[in-house]
């Protein structure tokens, strides 16, 4: 019965304890549709009569899976597996027991099997497809540490009774493994990747890097290092090779010597053409010791170390805009103190959606409140508050608390700003890609984010001048910065070539001598690369 399961549950069983072939009252039993199945034995008074003398000896295969057994005086089949009864005709008929599911399920070692096609699954994996209930329990401890990596569980899951039951319904012969057993079973599937991507790298030629500092709730900073190459198959890959706490202080020197541990761990340090870094103080001093570290190992770098630093595009953006938003600060900060206001009550919440439908306003979009540190977050935040730029107003009139408010001006500020922000957006998006490949992207996109920036200095007034120049500060003083690598990628894209590079060159530089200048250098660094 469906309490007898529950009671197991409760009293978190042993292994041996699991109900297999439990139903509830409302369920349909298996082979229910069967007009021989009888359901699953509950009878006291059953008696098995498997070893009792036979008039003749029983020649069917199907015994293999079924005990006859009496009930009541009357011969039936029961199941092997789920305890399931069947009547045998007076013949001695065993069709309606051959159609009984748990054989496709436990018995039938032939059957077909469905085949799946993975590059990633491994050889224990693909034989456990294989086989199908011959169980193999390294096979199954192999899926639950993936399972527990990938699905970020905690080791304690396989200590929960469903769980445990999940697997003894599927495999009636599993012994349960303790959380000890899955982490070391998860360390080991580490270690074997591990080996596996040694293996990878030693056929690639060059690897780029990207690496950045990231700090827990708990305060702990953490310093992620992945690499980027190319494979045989030419197919853009990354992997994720550390992940590393980083005990304070995190300067540039000792970041530095964290990377150069990990490379020679990995045995990649003189395949390294380039890393990308944020535009933080300390990671200029990181790739300047990291160059040297090198050197002083008797590395040649890629072309002399003309393209190892590499400065993340993305992040540029990131400074450029926060800078232009300092021109709106009051009016941002009135924004996320509304927002906040509001989301952190679930009754202010029904409020202002009941503002928003008295003004006809859709609800299904929800307010978002932004993280300061996040251009992007904060541009959400303003898109979706100038949706509901009525219903504050409204909402404000029912709860006198909500005091952040805008007026009509403000708000048509915002919304000129979201029109403008709109190409940062996109152009971040673009750059952000991790499934293509961005650098031959980045010469066409920074010429479209200075055009704009030009365009408001020279035809905007009032804020929005205030704000464009802001930012165009910035980007003149990162652009001249900027790896040549990038340039020298959408040279290569047929859509560019080196008759369009002048072209932007020439809308990006206003003086000629400093236009021909940069071409030149741009033209000796491709020659240099491919003689």
């Amino acid at each position: 019965s469906i309490n007898k399961g529950k009671q197991v549950c409760d009293s978190r069983p042993s292994s041996d304890d699991v109900p297999i072939g439990v139903h509830s009252s409302n369920e349909t039993p298996i082979d229910s549709q069967d007009p021989d199945y009888e359901g699953v034995s509950i009878d006291a008074h059953e008696v098995r009569i498997s070893g009792a003398k036979r008039s003749r000896s029983k020649t069917s295969t199907i015994w293999n899976d079924f005990d006859e057994v009496v009930i009541n005086g009357i011969k039936k089949g029961k199941c092997k597996y789920c305890s399931a009864l069947f009547s045998i005709s007076g013949g001695g008929s065993t069709s309606s027991m051959r159609r009984h599911k748990c054989l496709t399920r436990f018995a039938n070692k032939k059957q077909t099997t469905l085949s799946f096609k993975s590059e990633t699954t491994s050889d224990v994996t693909k034989k456990l497809m294989e086989i199908g209930s011959n169980i193999d329990a390294q096979a199954i401890r192999e899926l639950i540490a993936k399972l527990v990596a990938t699905g970020k569980h905690a080791f304690s899951i396989v200590d929960n009774c469903w769980f445990r039951f999940i697997l003894r319904l599927g495999f009636p012969n599993w012994v349960p493994v303790s959380r000890t057993t899955v982490k070391r079973d998860v360390m080991k599937l580490y270690e074997d990747e591990k080996k596996k991507l040694l293996l990878v790298f030693k056929g690639v030629e060059k690897i780029a890097l990207t690496t950045d500092m990231w700090t827990s709730n708990q305060q702990l900073g953490y310093l992620a290092l992945t690499a980027h190459f190319i494979d045989k198959d030419w197919k853009m890959q990354q992997r994720i090779i550390n992940f590393t706490e980083v005990e304070p202080p995190h300067t540039g020197l000792v970041l530095a010597n964290v990377i150069a541990k990990h490379l020679a761990e990995w045995e990649i340090k003189k395949k390294i053409i380039s890393i990308t870094v944020d535009n933080a103080s300390s990671n200029d001093v990181l790739v300047r010791k990291l160059k040297e570290n090198m050197e002083k190992s008797g590395i040649n770098l890629y072309h002399g170390g003309k393209f190892f630093h590499v400065r993340c595009c993305a992040h540029i953006l990131n400074i450029m805009v926060q800078d232009g938003l300092s021109a709106i600060k009051d009016e941002i900060i009135s924004i996320r103190e509304a927002v906040k206001y509001i989301k952190v009550s679930p009754s202010r919440l029904h409020g202002f959606a009941a503002a928003a439908r008295e003004l006809d306003l859709s609800t299904s979009k929800k307010l978002v409140l932004d993280v300061p540190t996040r251009w992007n977050s904060t541009y959400f935040m303003l898109e979706r508050a100038l949706l509901y730029k009525d219903a504050f107003a409204r909402y404000s009139m029912e709860d006198p608390g909500l005091v952040w408010l805008l007026g009509p001006e403000d708000w048509e500020k915002i919304a000129v700003i979201c029109d403008f922000l709109q190409v940062f957006y996109s152009v971040s998006t673009l750059f952000s890609g991790s499934s293509y490949a961005t650098t031959n992207l980045y010469f066409l996109e920074i010429w479209r984010v200075q055009a704009i920036l030009q365009e408001k200095v020279e035809s905007e007034g009032g804020f929005m001048k205030a704000m464009a120049v802001k930012m165009k500060e910035k980007f003149d003083k990162y652009w001249k910065s900027c790896n040549l690598i990038m340039i020298i990628a959408s040279i290569l894209d047929p859509r560019v070539k080196l008759t369009l590079s002048e072209f932007v060159f020439s809308r990006i530089y206003q003086s000629r001598e400093e236009r021909e200048e940069q071409m030149q250098m741009v033209k000796q660094s491709l020659q240099d690369v491919y003689q």
